[in-house]
């Protein structure tokens, strides 16, 4: 990612690379998604075509979202729909992201997410998920904050013994706050240096601003035969979604009397876990494909999982466990390197991302360390029929 700088208020923001890609690829790749779809019976059609027409409008808007090294672990912001997804009762997850450390004024992303699933043993054909997460968000000399609060509902259709097809929708509030004792004006130097006593003379608005916000998205999950634990690395599980946030577009400015507004995002995830027959290994590519106004961002990934202490809940010392290791490539921007341990009701995540952009030469290819932290209940290896890998 690239800094940009406000020329007026010195404020430092986060944005991915531009892509030159016309909108007219990205509105084939919606096509083809609203084709598949059409293969559904008319009730779940109409629901799908609804969802989907909410993410195809444009207009001119801006602003740009916080994002992560690992996507996987944070559902809720990257589609409104893996709200409830896994099999565990209820899940937690925390994220703390510190980018660009060698810089006086390194981005730091906080983040608390939760989420579960419902009246999974009373419907057959489906159930209810519901969610929540919070981000927080503060970056450059200016100290540039962004929190948002969201709640999710979702609800999970299954279409027969292999595969899934979930909806969800997302509503809440995002706050923006700017340090305007950070900012030194023409004005405040006395001639010797910097003079805080002086008045700037400037009439910056820097009051803070906040606005509702609405998100919506769709996924579809597979499961082969084979699969009798989704902790186990067995079979063939997959994942692909489509997600639209910001949908209403909501007023963004420090002026009350500015029409700029959000830029909505939209998001293409998928996942497939590949088992090795006869082994404790599986495959894991990744990937997720994100356009937010004029800006793109394509991260393809792969992991390998090994089952440390497979097919028993505990022996010995040692539960029953899992490693992956792998790593994610931000095109032209970021290599991530990827490790994942998880244990009992615990799943660690550490990642680190290796700058390739045009700023490593003032961050001496530093990127930024990012750790996840989930918790998980029931026991995912203990209840293998309610647990799922974070990946």
């Amino acid at each position: 990612m690239k800094p940009k700088t406000c020329s007026k208020l010195g404020v430092v923001l986060s944005l991915p690379a531009v892509s030159k890609a016309e909108p007219s690829k990205y509105r084939t790749i919606l096509l083809i998604v609203v084709i598949v779809t059409l293969t559904f019976k008319p009730a779940r059609r109409r629901l799908i075509l609804l969802l989907l027409a909410g993410g195809l409008q444009t207009v001119n808007c801006l602003a740009q979202d916080i994002h992560f090294s690992q996507y996987y672990a944070n559902p809720l912001n990257m589609n409104p729909a893996l709200a409830g997804s896994l099999n565990e009762d209820v899940k937690a997850i925390l994220t703390y992201k510190d980018q660009w450390g060698q810089l006086d004024n390194p981005y730091k992303t906080y983040s608390l997410s939760a989420d579960a699933g419902f009246l999974k043993g009373k419907n057959k054909n489906g159930y209810w998920g519901s969610g929540l997460n919070l981000f927080y968000d503060i970056s450059g000399i200016s100290k540039l904050s962004t929190t948002t609060l969201n709640l999710s509902g979702s609800y999970h259709v299954k279409l027969n013994m292999q595969n899934w097809l979930t909806a969800g929708l997302q509503g809440g509030i995002i706050q923006r706050k700017i340090n305007d004792g950070a900012f030194q004006w023409d004005n405040q130097y006395d001639g010797v240096g910097y003079n805080p006593s002086l008045s700037s003379g400037e009439n910056a608005a820097t009051e803070p601003f906040t606005l509702g916000d609405v998100s919506t998205g769709l996924v579809w999950n597979y499961s082969s035969e084979k699969v009798i634990h989704q902790i186990n690395n067995e079979g063939i599980k997959s994942e692909l979604g489509v997600a639209f946030f910001h949908v209403n577009k909501p007023q963004y400015s420090f002026y009350s009397a500015s029409k700029d507004r959000t830029y909505a995002r939209s998001v293409i995830h998928g996942k497939i876990s590949v088992g090795i027959p006869n082994s404790i290994f599986a495959v894991i590519p990744t990937f997720v494909y994100m356009k937010q106004g004029p800006s793109t961002e394509f991260i393809p990934g792969a992991y390998i999982r090994m089952m440390l202490k497979d097919n028993t809940p505990h022996t010995g010392l040692f539960y029953a466990s899992a490693l992956s290791l792998g790593a994610h490539w931000r095109l032209k921007d970021a290599v991530a390197l990827a490790l994942l341990f998880e244990m009992h009701h615990i799943a660690l995540g550490l990642s680190y991302d290796v700058n390739i952009s045009g700023l490593k030469y003032a961050t001496n290819r530093n990127g930024g360390l990012e750790v996840t932290l989930r918790y998980a209940t029931p026991n995912p290896f203990a209840y293998r029929r309610k647990g799922s890998s974070l990946l």
